[in-house]
């Protein structure tokens, strides 16, 4: 016959597996749900809004850069909003105004899918629009000097940037989830400040974006941003 001592030692192990199941059960999904809000917060975004030249035959929208600016093309998506195809089809070589978000495409969907060709897209992204219509501008009828591209984008900021020839702003954005793609950003003393404290973290950021020339990179996209908020 086991002895008091023995028959106490099993409860107490029974007890303490019982508590470890519970405590699996009770704190499994939290840790579960933490683990998705973190991947959440750490997913990064690009919303746009874009006026610019809609090219039909290329599926295509140019917004033309300012002065000492270059152009700055977006090829258009429109796998999710197939409804907008038509629309846009009428608007072929007007100012329209396009409101989306950037979405890269991978290289499994460059082979597979013509709406995700590559070299219809200088950067490998693609504008997928929620809504298309004809620009209305206050001045009269829209021309190249409404042209401009506003942004809304999360990804992990990095400063001390360098780049070849110093053409670098010192800080970009990862805009794609590998990381293969960033802009640069232009940011007042303030934000810089914010960025340098979160170098490496995710940010939400929002601005103009131009892309500029340059030497040694030909193509810089460069947001100048406006607002700045570490996560």
């Amino acid at each position: 016959m086991p002895s008091l001592t023995n028959q106490s030692s099993y409860g107490f192990a029974a007890s303490l597996v019982v508590l470890a199941f519970w405590m699996m059960f009770l704190v499994g999904p939290e840790v579960q749900n933490a683990s998705a809000d973190e991947a959440t917060r750490n997913r990064q975004y690009v919303q746009v809004s874009v006026v610019g030249k809609y090219d039909a035959t290329r599926n295509t929208i140019t917004a033309a850069g300012k002065p000492k600016r270059a152009a700055a093309e977006f090829a258009v998506d429109f796998g999710k909003s197939p409804q907008l195809a038509d629309e846009a089809a009428a608007l072929d070589g007007k100012t329209v105004t396009v409101r989306g978000s950037l979405a890269q495409c991978s290289k499994e969907e460059a082979k597979g899918k013509p709406k995700c060709d590559r070299e219809r897209s200088r950067t490998g992204l693609f504008l997928q629009p929620v809504s298309f219509r004809e620009h209305e501008s206050e001045s009269g009828p829209s021309s190249s000097k409404d042209h401009g591209v506003s942004v809304v984008c999360r990804g992990l900021i990095h400063t001390d940037v360098v780049a070849l020839g110093g053409e670098t702003t010192g800080v970009t954005i990862e805009i794609t989830s590998d990381g293969s793609q960033t802009w640069e950003l232009e940011l007042e003393n303030r934000e810089l400040a914010i960025a340098r404290k979160a170098d490496g973290r995710p940010v939400v950021i929002s601005g103009a974006l131009e892309v500029r020339t340059g030497i040694a990179i030909r193509e810089r996209w460069i947001v100048v941003v406006r607002n700045l908020s570490a996560l």
